[in-house]
This record gives structure tokens, sequence and C-alpha cells, in this order.
């Protein structure tokens, strides 16, 4: 483990345990394609989110292989609605995860998508996870 990761862990606040937690990321846009309304960019990365917590981008390699199998981008993380977009792919690198996500051609999600590409939205509450004891 490198000095600044080791820097960034110590000043992480530590939970208790037990908890699910949601999380929250901005999408640092890397690029925008209208034509076919997708966007790609980092929604995780190895900085301290303002949580003031990192996900390390090793928690990523062992879950989007299960993910990728239903790999829905919600309406406000409300699963009793139909989805806006789908990740149609993804890379997990030593800065972070890396997506690409393809909005849906309904009136729905042409409006997430010009929200996002207009930076109108720029967040994702996408992860969900349980704090080990």
């Amino acid at each position: 483990m490198d000095d600044r990761l080791k820097n960034l862990l110590g000043k992480i606040p530590q939970a208790t345990g037990g908890e699910i937690v949601p999380k929250t990321y901005s999408l640092l846009q890397k690029s925008i394609n209208k034509s076919d309304m997708t966007i790609e960019g980092y929604v995780s990365t190895i900085n301290v989110d303002r949580d003031g917590e990192i996900i390390l981008p090793v928690a990523f390699s062992s879950t989007m292989g299960s993910f990728m199998t239903n790999p829905v981008i919600l309406q406000m993380h409300d699963g009793l609605k139909l989805p806006v977009g789908k990740v149609v792919s993804y890379k997990v690198d030593d800065y972070g995860l890396y997506v690409k996500i393809q909005f849906a051609g309904t009136e729905t999600g042409k409006e997430f998508f010009y929200l996002y590409s207009e930076g109108f939205m720029n967040a994702f509450r996408e992860v969900l996870y349980r704090v080990r004891s």
C-alpha cells in the first residue's frame, strides 16, 4: 500500500458495524455522447468522498460482475419505477470505478440524460454496503 493511500485511510472515520450505508457519488464526467445518449466517467474514486470516506477500487472488482447481470440505473433510486438507463460497460482501475451509462429512449430517460449532460444533476446513489464489525 502506498503512502498516499495509508494517509487517506488514516483520516477515515470508523463505522460501528452492521449497518447498511447508502453512498452518493458525483459523476466525474469524461465524455458525453448526445447521439447515443451515453455518459462516461468515474462514479467512485480513491479520493475522500463528501462523507469523509473512501471505497477502495478492489471493492468493485468482486461486485460489478453480479451488478452487470441487471445493470439498471434507477430513477432517484426507486426500484418501483422503471429504470432510466443502464451501465453498458465498466472498468475498475487504480483510481476507481469508471462506467459508461446509456440512458433509455423513453421520455423519462431522455429527461434524465438532459439533466445529467447539462449539469443539472451530477450524482448517483447506486452503492449500498454493509459495514462489517
